[in-house]
């Protein structure tokens, strides 16, 4: 007759808390409405500030559409990790790599690989409101704040299949405006916004 252990497994850890927000609600959500306080401010009282207006439509981008891992850091990564197996298995210097740091930096691409694959995210009314402010600040009488305003809205609206007539009215809103209510540079901003 065979001795019998009992086995503690101690594998599973608790269950991590849901980040949420001071107010409970979800995260990304509380983030957005920060965010939005702090772009209708600008747009008021600072339209002029492009170096805040850039650190606001970046931070809309990576509130829609980053998550886990930004493509420009995977990149950076990936490199890194090429590089290091290339020095390890030098045919000058001999084979000196270790196979569990080769397998341990293969594994951990392939999950970055995996965070970096775009999720199936739902459309939300948060996403909507976040596309309406991109719609603002894509008419902004300054190039730099437009055109990365409408890169941010071009891929969320190609992100996102029929979004577009969400905000559709907005756009067309904006056309509506009287010729003399904006000048040339605002203008060629709505006719680009409309026409996609």
């Amino acid at each position: 007759m065979g001795v019998r252990f009992k086995f503690k497994t101690g594998i599973f850890i608790n269950p991590l808390p849901v980040l949420s927000s001071p107010t409970g609600e979800n995260l990304r959500r509380y983030c957005y409405h920060e965010t939005e306080k702090l772009a209708n401010y600008l747009l008021g009282k600072r339209s002029n500030d492009t170096k805040s207006m850039l650190e606001l439509i970046h931070l809309l981008r990576m509130l829609l559409h980053v998550r886990g891992m930004d493509g420009t850091f995977f990149h950076s990564q990936y490199s890194n990790f090429q590089l290091m197996k290339r020095i390890l298995s030098d045919p000058l210097r001999g084979s000196q790599h270790n196979v569990e740091s080769i397998m341990e930096g293969t594994v951990v691409m392939l999950h970055a690989q995996r965070q970096l694959h775009r999720p199936m995210v739902g459309f939300t009314p948060t996403h909507l409101e976040a596309l309406k402010l991109l719609v603002r600040l894509g008419v902004s009488p300054y190039a730099v704040t437009r055109i990365e305003a409408q890169k941010v809205l071009d891929a969320s609206l190609a992100w996102w299949a029929y979004s577009y007539k969400l905000v559709l009215e907005d756009m067309l809103e904006i056309i509506r405006r009287p010729k003399e209510a904006h000048n040339h540079e605002e203008f060629k901003a709505r006719e680009f916004v409309v026409g996609g």
